[in-house]
C-alpha cells in the first residue's frame, strides 16, 4: 500500500479562498454601510423633530401666557438683523419674548432665559393669520422648514395680536 504525501494547498486554493474572502467582506462592508447611513437619517429626523417640538412649545407659552394675561403680542420681522420675533406689550413697554435669528440660527426664549443653536432647522417664519370675515387679526401660523427641507406649519389662537 502506497501512502499520498499531503504537502499543503496549492496556489488555486490559496486564491480560491482569498477571492470568497473578499466578496463575503465587500458584501458586509456595504450592508454596515448601509445601516449606519440610515441611522444617521433616522437620528436627524428624529432630532430635527424635537427642535420643532421645543419650537412649538415656546411660542405656545408665549401665546397662552398673553392670552392669560390681557397682553398684546406683536410679529417683529428685523430684516436688517435677520431676526423675526414675538413681542408681548404690557403698559407701552414691549419685552421679546420669543426671537429667532436666520443667521445664526440661535433661538432665544425669554420664560427660561435661555439662547439654543438649532441644527437641523433651515428657517423659522412666523406670519399672522387674519379672518375671513373681517380683517381682524386671530392668530399666528408658524412655519419650520428643516434641513431635510420638510416644512411643517402650526397655528396659535391669540386674543390680542396687534
Amino acid at each position: 500500500m502506497k501512502l499520498k504525501v499531503n504537502r499543503g494547498v496549492t496556489l488555486i486554493e490559496v486564491l480560491t479562498t482569498i477571492t470568497i474572502s473578499g466578496i463575503l467582506f465587500a458584501i458586509i462592508g456595504t450592508i454596515i454601510g448601509t445601516f449606519n447611513t440610515s441611522y444617521e437619517r433616522s437620528k436627524a429626523i428624529r432630532e430635527s423633530d424635537a427642535e420643532i417640538q421645543y419650537i412649538e412649545n415656546a411660542i405656545s407659552v408665549c401665546v397662552e401666557y398673553a392670552n392669560t394675561n390681557g397682553y398684546e403680542l406683536s410679529i417683529k420681522d428685523n430684516e436688517s438683523e435677520n431676526t423675526i420675533g414675538l413681542y408681548s406689550k404690557i403698559d407701552n413697554e414691549e419685552t421679546r419674548q420669543f426671537e429667532y435669528n436666520n443667521q445664526t440660527n440661535d433661538l432665544f426664549f425669554s420664560f427660561s432665559n435661555t439662547s439654543r443653536e438649532l441644527k437641523y432647522i433651515k428657517s423659522i417664519d412666523i406670519e399672522v393669520k387674519k379672518s375671513i370675515d373681517v380683517n381682524k387679526k386671530v392668530g399666528i401660523i408658524l412655519k419650520v422648514i428643516t434641513i431635510e427641507n420638510v416644512e411643517k406649519q402650526s397655528y396659535f389662537n391669540v386674543i390680542n395680536l396687534i
